[in-house]
């Protein structure tokens, strides 16, 4: 079964093709260019921007149009580091009472606000090409110059021509 609803990015839309999975035109943003991380980002989810900020860039992903969905995985993942710290501190459960006064161990609040943070991390990851599945299904292509694209366009009229010759029929019905 294959994903549903739209593609929240046009850039990848434009790198993995339309139907044919032909890609389209190169990244807007010029690969190399690593934006500095927002202030507003705690110091975990800073560290995580300068560390795949690098190499989303390197891959021409990193655009202005990405550039909310990447903020997104890093605040994701700065809260997922947060909660799991507590939790690696506080252990995973703690005792309380009941109002019969017989103990009861519960979870720490903790553990939902991490399945929470990598549930979000996950949907951020996929969208941002960060997921193994997820780059299969991309075809980054460098950014090409005018002369190469008149050369494919060319290319591609004479092989269409081709195939039509080709497909044609030899007895003239």
């Amino acid at each position: 079964m294959g994903r549903r609803g739209p593609t929240a990015n046009p850039e990848l839309v434009a790198l993995r093709g339309g139907r044919n999975r032909r890609p389209g035109s190169a990244p807007t943003a010029t690969p190399g260019q690593v934006p500095p991380a927002p202030a507003h980002l705690c110091e975990l989810a800073r560290s995580e921007w300068e560390r795949v900020a690098p190499m989303l860039a390197e891959a021409g992903l990193l655009t202005p149009a990405a550039m909310g969905v990447f903020e997104g995985y890093c605040d994701a993942y700065g809260k997922f580091r947060q909660a799991s710290e507590m939790l690696r501190r506080d252990g995973l459960t703690y005792e309380t009472v009941t109002k019969s006064g017989s103990p009861l161990i519960r979870a720490r609040p903790e553990t939902a606000i991490v399945n929470r943070a990598l549930t979000m991390m996950r949907s951020f990851a996929c969208e941002l090409g960060l997921t193994p599945a997820s780059r299969a299904r991309l075809s980054v292509v460098p950014p090409r110059t005018r002369a190469e694209a008149g050369q494919e366009a060319a290319d591609d009229a004479f092989f269409n021509r081709r195939r039509k010759w080709m497909q044609r029929d030899p007895i003239g019905k």
